[in-house]
């Protein structure tokens, strides 16, 4: 790990440049570590990592925003850089509700409203791509296409099950922090 957050080897196809979806899975999997607690580690390094990671990956999230127009889409790049930059053009949404899970569960322990500012925010613009008005097709009624637009590089021209399933997590987070109840183990 580098101090910025950033974890070598944490890429299928392309090293220093893995998916959204793959960073989702090392960030939240360390959390969870932090959560429980039961180990011999560093427990400030490793939340002092995740939250270097989180701020990164959110610095680009906002900067990106201010450069879109109200009616565009602001979602995640579909990978990043060591440095936490992309110039991808299309979005991993499984990577997108990943992180917004994690910067949400964050924030219960890293008093940083940011993580709920981009969580929020991720959670709104990932609700737009969830196929639900319109959709007369069973088959594609509810779902969540692995990459925005459909031909990205994650899962192009696919719904992959385990989008909308992270995307649940997101909304049953969500729901937990508004109505101020514990979460059920999520995992």
């Amino acid at each position: 790990a580098q101090e910025n957050g950033w974890f070598d080897n944490n890429s299928l196809t392309e090293p220093g440049k893995p998916w959204t979806h793959l960073i989702g899975y090392v960030l939240g999997g360390l959390l969870e570590i932090y959560r429980l607690g039961n180990l011999n580690i560093d427990y400030e390094k490793i939340i002092s990592l995740l939250h270097n990671a989180a701020k990164g990956i959110i610095e680009f999230y906002f900067k990106r925003n201010e450069q879109l127009s109200d009616k565009q889409l602001l979602i995640l790049p579909g990978t990043f850089d060591t440095n936490w930059f992309s110039k991808d053009r299309w979005s991993c949404i499984t990577g997108n509700a990943q992180l917004e899970f994690f910067f949400r569960r964050l924030h219960g322990y890293v008093a940083d409203p940011v993580l709920t500012e981009a969580a929020d925010l991720l959670l709104i613009n990932t609700k737009k791509l969830h196929l639900m008005d319109e959709i007369d097709d069973p088959n594609l009624y509810g779902g969540l296409c692995g990459s925005y637009p459909i031909a990205g590089e994650y899962c192009g021209y696919a719904i992959p099950d385990w989008g909308v399933k992270f995307f649940t997590d997101c909304l049953l987070q969500r729901i937990s922090a508004k109505e101020d109840r514990p979460l059920p183990y999520i995992g």
